[in-house]
């Protein structure tokens, strides 16, 4: 059922969503563009960054001095810490750490809240999963069949990891499960992607190509084709930049968000640009990041020679 004006008007004010959100994730689901829709725990948050490093900070203070509370409650909690060092590995003493920082960070924060509060203001339900110790998918969904298979890819994601770790084959960096054609595939249907795009992505997993690094090169060789809205959604990468399926589908959300209200399909297509723009610059944003990071190596082995 569409909300109503009143409600729309409140939820397009609410300053502890992003803009961006509203217009890619709750609205499209909504209004029965996209069967869900999916961000990332706290990274799309309005204070994303502050509470990332809340969480990193929160996490030292555990790791090296037990929480910091003093008296008995920080004798006691000293105590916990060290049981829990001597039973675990170090990687799972260290990754409960983080998810412990992780939720009292976020789980009381009134941005975690406010999405809550609105996903039932809005009609819509939500399944939260953990992606890394430190991060969580959030999945918006209007209808139990798209909980249903929210549910059942994200069953899969689990045994796929169960596997690996069994395999001793689990990365803190590469996920097991976007090794997966299966599992790439049933996401992107579940997110109600293009097909075209959806094989695109897995072509490029298969071949260890980074996607983002692909479509920003096709943007580059053939700005002619671009349209923004192939890019309807934040980290979506089209198959290509004059994808007729994603057009279409980006032109949709735009049309049912201006039928809603007047300059909310403008306000979509400004942030469609946005996405085709970072998607332009992802290339050179990853060689940045790689030119830091072997700055870095450089300079840690210059301090061990003249160490």
């Amino acid at each position: 059922m569409k909300p109503n004006e009143r409600t729309i008007a409140a939820f397009l004010e609410e300053d502890r969503i992003l803009d961006r959100v509203k217009l890619e994730d709750y609205l499209p689901v909504a209004l029965g563009s996209r069967p869900t829709g999916a961000l990332m725990v706290p990274v799309e948050f309005p204070s994303g960054e502050d509470i990332r490093r809340g969480i990193d900070e929160s996490y030292a203070d555990k790791f090296y001095s037990g929480g910091g509370r003093r008296g008995l409650l920080g004798f006691i909690d000293k105590t916990r810490l060290n049981l829990q060092r001597l039973v675990s590995t170090p990687l799972a003493f260290r990754t409960g750490l983080v998810r412990s920082a992780f939720t009292e960070m976020v789980y009381e924060h009134p941005e975690y809240r406010a999405h809550r509060e609105w996903a039932e203001r809005l009609g819509l339900d939500t399944y939260q999963k953990e992606l890394r110790p430190s991060l969580d998918d959030l999945f918006i969904a209007a209808s139990e069949d798209a909980m249903d298979r929210i549910s059942r890819v994200m069953g899969m994601r689990d045994r796929i990891r169960e596997e690996a770790q069994k395999r001793q084959d689990m990365s803190p960096v590469f996920l097991p499960e976007e090794m997966s054609s299966i599992f790439l595939d049933a996401v992107g249907r579940m997110l109600g992607y293009p097909q075209c795009c959806v094989e695109a992505y897995i072509e490029d997993a298969n071949r260890g190509v980074d996607s983002g690094v692909r479509a920003s090169e096709q943007l580059e060789d053939s700005p002619e084709d671009a349209d923004g809205a192939a890019y309807f959604a934040s980290y979506f990468y089209p198959c290509k930049p004059g994808c007729p399926d994603a057009i279409s589908l980006g032109r949709d959300i735009r049309g049912r968000l201006g039928e809603l209200r007047s300059g909310l399909d403008e306000m979509s297509a400004h942030y469609q640009g946005e996405n085709m723009e970072f998607v332009r610059g992802y290339r050179d944003m990853v060689r940045e990041k790689q030119r830091e990071m072997m700055a870095k190596m450089e300079e840690i082995r210059s301090d061990e020679t003249s160490g």
